[in-house]
């Protein structure tokens, strides 16, 4: 469980980390300090889990596709100087000349291409983002800067899904496979503004500007990643002047917004991301529907946020974020009803109530939320034992690969980033990923064929009705309660100018001093 001594001495490790890398402010000096909230575990693309890993592959790999800057979901060709649809199955593409490999590689070419995306989906890979190219059929070489992206049927998303983000990656072919067909913490060779070259496990990643990039060099010469999981450990080590950029708890928005140190300025955006409080329904303590419902009833998502977020985040009803194709705008399970929990707890033979855990990870905002769960829950007779982790070990607990501790999860604390469409958001929760990011371990037919049906249609009203059907069905399982999808916030050294991307994380290439 989280305690007061833990965080005064995650926060004095990381100052003692911190100046390691430099004090003061990086104006000026070449460099920057970005705070970044987990460890290294997998960089590559077709395997990788946390949002490090992308911020990174972002700044050393390129995609053919990105997100533009600013407000508003839209994309620009990247890596490819041309691209676009022949036909609803087909899409052209043409590399910008100068795109070359690290360490002796040679240029970027359309079969580096063609294996990045195959490889991703290659069932036998068994990739977690294989949904992305689910529709793959092959990557037509046409020349080296040239090919032709074959998809089996029409694919809805694959301009905000597959291209631009997580799955879009390129590696070099040659490289990955002299390295054994994947890598984890190194890669094989580089190709981006910058080039990661140094890790400091716990601690650090260091990139630096890449000499041999085509396009506009990047903004500093180097990047220090300063690793912090803590949101108040970060703020603190801003304010000492150890960072020059982090993003903020939404609990600290409103201070920030009241008072910003010296030379600060504050940068606020929506949040795809969405908080969720889940149930293993393959528990024994809660595979009756009944228990579940009850715990939706007995909770009060009003409270829990003011506990965790002092009123600024407001309650969500779903997990596609607003303003997208599929936004559900109301709950079934609308406000709390204690005689309603503990009616449902006595027909399933629980009157006096039972203990169950609830796992989370042990930063301050998910241990606000979990106390202020276990006090509800107390309230109809549910003792909860609050479990905290960090993030490297937290984010494998669900994951059957990694061993058996999923079949201890009961109620578990969740957030993922959504995406730019709804299908980016629903998928994690499909049959076939019970076991890997499906922790509920709810497997609904219904929800799957749904979730295929999304990614083909093409009427914007009728993908609108299939995925608020998609988080009825969340909700009525009883194995889901909706949070909130927050809000993003970051301070910054008010001479430095950032460009968030949809997912909450900086786009590393993007952010640059402000010229004066």
């Amino acid at each position: 469980m989280f305690t007061r001594r833990r965080f005064s001495a995650a926060t004095a490790a990381a100052a003692g980390l911190l100046s390691q890398a430099g004090s003061g402010t990086a104006a000026g000096t070449g460099f920057a300090r970005i705070r970044v909230d987990a460890d290294l575990r997998v960089l590559d693309p077709a395997f990788q889990i946390g949002g490090t890993e992308e911020m990174i592959k972002n700044a050393v790999l390129v995609t053919l596709t990105r997100f533009t800057a600013g407000p508003g979901i839209a994309w620009e060709p990247y890596a490819a100087e041309e691209i676009a649809p022949i036909d609803e199955r087909t899409i052209r593409f043409t590399l910008r000349p100068g795109l070359v490999w690290s360490d002796g590689f040679g240029p970027l070419t359309a079969d580096d291409v063609k294996f990045s995306f195959e490889r991703i989906a290659d069932a036998a890979n068994l990739s977690p983002w294989g949904y992305v190219w689910e529709f793959l059929d092959r990557v037509e070489v046409v020349d080296d800067r040239s090919g032709v992206i074959h998809l089996t049927q029409p694919f809805a998303p694959i301009w905000f899904t597959a291209l631009p983000w997580y799955g879009g990656h390129i590696v070099c072919r040659t490289a990955v496979t002299a390295a054994g067909g994947k890598f984890e913490t190194a890669f094989p060779a580089q190709c981006g503004p910058y080039r990661m070259t140094a890790w400091d496990p716990t601690i650090s990643v260091t990139l630096e500007r890449n000499p041999d990039w085509p396009g506009e060099a990047a903004p500093f010469d180097r990047l220090e990643l300063i690793i912090i999981q803590d949101d108040k450990a970060a703020e603190l080590a801003y304010e000492a002047e150890d960072l020059d950029y982090t993003r903020i708890s939404v609990d600290s928005i409103s201070h920030y917004r009241a008072t910003l140190p010296a030379g600060t300025a504050l940068t606020e955006w929506p949040s795809t991301s969405y908080r969720w409080i889940g149930m293993n329904v393959d528990h024994p303590h809660l595979q009756d529907i009944r228990v579940r419902q009850a715990i939706q009833w007995a909770l009060d998502v009003d409270a829990i946020l003011i506990a965790a977020f002092g009123g600024v985040a407001s309650r969500s009803a779903g997990i596609v974020p607003p303003g997208e194709i599929g936004e559900r705008t109301t709950n079934r399970v609308d406000r709390r009803d204690l005689d309603k929990a503990r009616a449902l707890l006595a027909e399933a033979g629980l009157a006096d109530g039972f203990t169950t855990t609830f796992t989370c990870l042990d930063d301050v905002i998910s241990t606000t939320i979990a106390q202020a769960v276990q006090a509800l829950l107390a309230e109809v007779g549910i003792t909860l034992e609050v479990r905290g982790f960090e993030a490297g070990m937290y984010w494998t607990l669900g994951l059957e690969e990694e061993g058996e501790a999923w079949r201890d999860l009961e109620l578990t604390l969740m957030g993922y980033a959504g995406g730019a469409d709804p299908s980016e958001s629903t998928v994690w929760f499909t049959p076939d990923q019970v076991g890997v990011w499906n922790w509920e371990r709810w497997n609904s037919p219904e929800f799957g064929e749904l979730h295929a049906a999304g990614l083909v249609e093409t009427d914007p009203e009728k993908r609108h009705a299939i995925y608020v059907r998609m988080q009825d069905l969340m909700e009525e399982s009883g194995a889901y309660v909706f949070l909130t999808f927050g809000l993003n916030a970051a301070i910054h050294r008010a001479d430095h100018e950032t460009i968030p991307l949809i997912d909450g994380f900086q786009s590393l290439p993007r952010y640059h001093p402000l010229v004066t």
